[in-house]
């Protein structure tokens, strides 16, 4: 079959982005939530093999200076041939001139620094809705720092943190 590159929202076979995303961690809403969550995007790109969607990215965006990767995923059987570079190129084209952010999976950081990215000192993020849990399991796997971390490198960075926990007292 011959592999392609899909940028628009029709005829996309929602069940298997669902069930991609599902396997790689990244998502574990149903098809029909896929599907709003995307169509909701500023840019889409999906992964072809014939009329088999074997991967999926998506950003937001204000279509002017600011942009957000998320959900890049390919089909297991697929990795290892650039359709990750392929996708990633995809959605970087259709936000260009665009600043763009993006959190990944801490295995897949160099991929991402071939594309110029640069890991940040000060993204923050709060999993709330995720629970406990989820927020252990993101700081064990490397993709949260310790709470309260500090780097120490600035004066700001020597003032002792407020958690959650305190930061109302």
């Amino acid at each position: 079959m011959s592999i392609w590159i899909k940028t628009d929202k029709e005829n996309v076979d929602w069940q298997a982005v669902a069930d991609i995303l599902d396997f790689c961690g990244l998502s574990h809403f149903d098809a029909k939530t896929e599907e709003m969550v995307f169509r909701r995007s500023y840019a889409v790109a999906f992964v072809c093999d014939g009329d088999r969607v074997v991967g999926c990215g998506r950003a937001l965006s204000d279509g002017i200076c600011q942009a957000a990767i998320y959900n890049v995923a390919l089909a297991e059987e697929y990795r290892g041939r650039q359709l990750g570079r392929a996708l990633i190129e995809s959605l970087m084209e259709q936000v260009k001139g665009c600043t763009v952010i993006l959190y990944t999976h801490p295995q897949t950081i160099a991929l991402y620094e071939k594309f110029g990215f640069r890991r940040q000192k000060t993204g923050f993020v709060n999993f709330d809705a995720k629970g406990a849990e989820q927020e252990a399991w993101l700081e064990k796997t490397g993709f949260l720092l310790p709470e309260g971390y500090r780097f120490g490198d600035n004066e700001y960075e020597r003032r002792p943190a407020q958690s959650k926990h305190n930061a109302s007292e």
